[in-house]
């Protein structure tokens, strides 16, 4: 990316490219995060102002900008079927519980006859969502 070039920042991808998921897991993911997908990785908040600063100043839009810190320590908990799903590991698991957390504590079910009612967000493999 050459925009972080020209500010001095690191991009460290999007959200989605964190994401290790495989074909069946695809719609799901879509229906959970949806175009959060696409939020800019940055190190630190200062990297963060400087995108956005820099979108801003080029009229290029709003996009969503999520930090990630490395020497924070994340404790949002986060449902171990989600995080399975999209093939995370368990720190980077922990930040985005804490910024998505009734995404990251969503019930994964195969198909929306499993879903019970128990649960305050469901998604189905096929990507319903049921609330």
């Amino acid at each position: 990316m050459s925009a972080g070039k020209d500010l001095g920042v690191k991009l460290l991808g999007t959200l989605a490219d964190r994401f290790k998921t495989d074909r069946k897991s695809d719609k799901a993911v879509e229906s959970l995060f949806g175009a959060f997908l696409q939020s800019v990785l940055v190190a630190n908040s200062k990297d963060a102002i400087k995108v956005v600063k820099y979108l801003n100043a080029k009229g290029l839009g709003r996009i969503p900008v999520l930090v990630v810190d490395q020497r924070s320590k994340p404790v949002g908990k986060a449902n171990p079927d989600v995080v399975k799903l999209l093939g995370i590991e368990d720190s980077f698991a922990s930040l985005l519980a804490e910024v998505f957390p009734k995404e990251m504590g969503a019930e994964v079910v195969a198909k929306v006859d499993a879903v019970n009612g128990k649960s305050p967000l469901v998604v189905t493999m096929d990507g319903d969502l049921v609330f």
